[in-house]
């Protein structure tokens, strides 16, 4: 015999055994085929009770979850929700670009402006909430918002209290309009003492009259102007510090009411 036909006789007889083994299972069956059935129903059965008791413990413990988050969320006096509300550690970045006027004096003289942009200057944001109080069922809560900024050097494209930009000076120009709406108005000597105010004007906004160079920094926060503190003793609602940013951050400085609360835990991420 050679040696593939010895190595074949293990794996024919395993075949074999294989083949009476299913042959004896299909022959139990065949003479006890109502003990086979109950045996199938009982198995099957079981495994549907598994199944129902696993997906019942998951549907419990979700519903419980998400129970106990919903509670910690409240915006409600105790709650993790309402210590991470006050002070939010979610950083926020604000950045600023600027626009400076390469060619002012060629602007003077009738031609086109030309810009560069200039930045940006990146402020990280802070925001802390205080005298939190609630209404009487708790759905509306009412808090002072304190905002506050700190300066991102590495996010940065320059230092914000030594870099300067030239743009418009909008105290003279707003001036210049007002005061062009009303000579063709005037008597001679009424028009003169006009023009004599303005060159007073020009002479107090620096050298630059219609443009002026200022420190980014002071554009952002605020910078008081010499035109408009010689003429802000006359008249009271102008304020005595100009800059675009330094308006919006005073009106931080008041109370707020977001309707939120025990019933409407949706709003949760829309209020700042």
């Amino acid at each position: 015999m050679s040696e593939s036909e010895s190595s074949q006789e293990p794996y024919q007889e395993e075949l074999v055994n294989v083949a009476r083994g299913r042959d004896k299972a299909r022959g139990c069956c065949r003479r006890h085929p109502v003990a086979c059935g109950v045996t199938l129903l009982v198995v099957a059965s079981l495994s549907l009770a598994v199944l129902g008791v696993a997906l019942g413990i998951r549907s419990y413990l979700d519903q419980t979850f998400r129970d106990t988050v919903d509670q910690q969320v409240l915006l409600v006096p105790g709650t993790e929700g309402t210590k991470q509300f006050e002070k939010s550690s979610a950083p926020l970045y604000t950045k600023f670009y600027f626009f400076n006027v390469t060619n002012s004096d060629q602007i003077l003289a009738g031609a086109k402006p030309v810009v560069t942009q200039v930045g940006p200057y990146v402020y990280r944001e802070w925001r802390t909430k205080t005298n939190l109080t609630w209404n009487g069922n708790e759905t509306v809560v009412h808090y002072d918002l304190n905002v506050t900024y700190s300066f991102e050097p590495s996010m940065s494209s320059g230092d914000p209290k030594h870099d300067k930009i030239i743009t418009l000076n909008i105290p003279f120009y707003v001036l210049l309009q007002q005061i062009q709406g009303i000579l063709g108005g005037l008597n001679e000597d009424e028009r003169g003492l006009v023009l004599h105010l303005l060159e007073e004007a020009r002479k107090l906004s620096g050298e630059g009259g219609l443009f002026t160079e200022l420190v980014v920094y002071d554009l952002l926060f605020g910078y008081n102007d010499p035109l408009l503190v010689y003429i802000i003793k006359d008249i009271e609602a102008l304020p005595d510090v100009l800059g675009d940013w330094v308006k919006k951050l005073k009106t931080f400085a008041k109370t707020i009411n977001p309707l939120f609360g025990l019933e409407v835990i949706s709003f949760m991420s829309t209020v700042g």
